[in-house]
């Protein structure tokens, strides 16, 4: 499009001629669509390119120049197929039994209970959770608890206390 001319490919730059904007619209559509049948195949060659010259004979000889409807597996194929399909299988049945082991699951498919790893805290031997253990031994070894600041609170009231005793 030059300056409000769509220019046709056939036709060349001398035989330009101005186009109605719905004939525009129409153009539009059209390359769209073109561009988009373009990307769906090149999209489909870089994929097949991509596979490994065995899997692409086992396709190639999956599909043996048939219509896919009455495809026929090739040997290699189908053995394949079966080894994925007992490996599946097992999985599948792992799977169950992880699940019934673990009480079960919630309607989303997530455990119900998640085993938490306890952690035994150095400084005082208390049993914590994994997931609390830093910020225990921050209280702990340093001082920031309930009892830490109890202490500090009663060191404070009997300093003022004695203060009050000295100014009398």
């Amino acid at each position: 499009q030059v300056a409000g001319l769509l220019v046709h490919p056939f036709l060349g730059m001398a035989q330009a001629a101005p186009m109605h904007p719905l004939s525009l619209c129409c153009v539009e559509i059209c390359d769209q669509l073109l561009q988009d049948v373009v990307r769906e195949v090149s999209t489909s060659c870089t994929s097949t390119a991509e596979l490994t010259p065995g899997e692409l004979a086992l396709l190639e000889g999956a599909a043996g120049g048939r219509d896919p409807a009455t495809l026929a597996l090739s040997p290699q194929l189908r053995d394949l197929l079966a080894v994925e399909a007992r490996a599946s299988e097992r999985c599948v049945r792992r799977l169950e039994e992880v699940t019934k082991a673990e009480g079960g699951s919630d309607i989303f498919g997530n455990h119900a209970k998640q085993i938490i790893e306890t952690l035994t805290c150095t400084n005082c031997g208390t049993q914590i959770a994994a997931n609390r253990f830093a910020p225990h031994l921050e209280r702990c070894m340093l001082g920031k608890g309930r009892a830490s600041a109890r202490m500090a609170r009663d060191a404070m009231r009997s300093t003022a206390e004695s203060d009050a005793r000295l100014a009398y």
